[in-house]
């Protein structure tokens, strides 16, 4: 794969366990909230404890190269299985005040 649009695949539809995805801008932040399965055949397990997650920032709303991009680290805490997602939900700040709104799935 190279860098540019054209070399970005959606992943197929059936694979596909982020959901609920979406994006505001308010006063000045940008919130991402989304609904991710944690344990899934085929991929890394997200699990409680340290957690090492990567983002990309865009230079704009379009889909594109993105200007800046880290790794960061996060605790999360034992959640119980029946537990719903509103128990589950945590903010995660980023750089240039964009929130990350992670639930459990």
């Amino acid at each position: 794969g190279g860098k540019d649009n054209s070399s970005v695949m959606p992943m197929a539809a059936h694979k596909q366990t982020l959901t609920d995805a979406s994006v505001e801008y308010e006063s000045g932040l940008t919130i991402l909230k989304f609904t991710k399965i944690m344990k899934e055949e085929g991929e890394v397990e997200i699990r409680s404890g340290e957690n090492t997650f990567l983002y990309a920032q865009g230079m704009d709303v379009d889909l594109g190269y993105h200007a800046t991009g880290e790794s960061f680290t996060l605790s999360l805490p034992v959640v119980e299985e029946e537990a719903s997602a509103a128990d589950t939900s945590i903010e995660i700040p980023l750089a240039g005040d964009t929130f990350i709104d992670a639930s459990k799935g």
